[in-house]
């Protein structure tokens, strides 16, 4: 019925927008990649705060990390594959992974999750609105991809700036 419909798209809706990035971003980015680093940071480098990297990121990034960072970002994507993604969304969700990941990386934990709930807010509302194909629907879609265009734009200065401090640091 179209009920019953409603509560599944509502049902799904909460779960991508508040339970989702929480959990994803603790599995994916902390556990398969913040806190192996942290550990490795500890033992093999021996730092005294090597667990601050799960809160505050790095600010250089080691071989190590990278190969981390590719294996947890393709775990997300195999995980949406097998949580009944289609095949060619998983390199959607690949490339989703290894943003959140530097993000991660570079930030903390609390970053990747915020930027990974304004993400899951975006599309839930794009998917809701296709659904409900409400009156405005031309105009609400163009203003929700403008709102994508902000994200990414911020997502790429913040990749740039990233990727110009850590080049800018090696060469000193």
């Amino acid at each position: 019925t179209n009920q019953a419909s409603m509560e599944v798209i509502i049902f799904y809706a909460y779960f991508a927008t508040s339970i989702a990035p929480v959990i994803e971003e603790i599995v994916f980015r902390m556990a398969f990649l913040l806190v192996p680093i942290a550990i490795k940071e500890k033992f093999w480098k021996n730092e005294e705060k090597s667990f601050l990297v799960v809160l505050q990121g790095k600010d250089r990034l080691d071989n190590i990390d990278m190969i981390l960072l590719g294996i947890s970002s393709s775990a997300f994507g195999l995980a949406h594959y097998y949580g009944g993604w289609e095949f060619n969304k998983v390199f959607q969700a690949t490339f989703l992974g290894l943003f959140l990941g530097y993000v991660a990386l570079r930030g903390g934990i609390f970053s990747s999750i915020t930027f990974h709930w304004t993400w899951n807010i975006l599309s839930t509302l794009v998917v809701i609105i296709h659904v409900i194909g409400a009156k405005y629907q031309p105009l609400i879609l163009l203003i929700i991809g403008f709102l994508y265009l902000i994200v990414i734009g911020l997502g790429v200065i913040a990749l740039i700036t990233s990727a110009l401090r850590f080049f800018t640091k090696s060469h000193v």
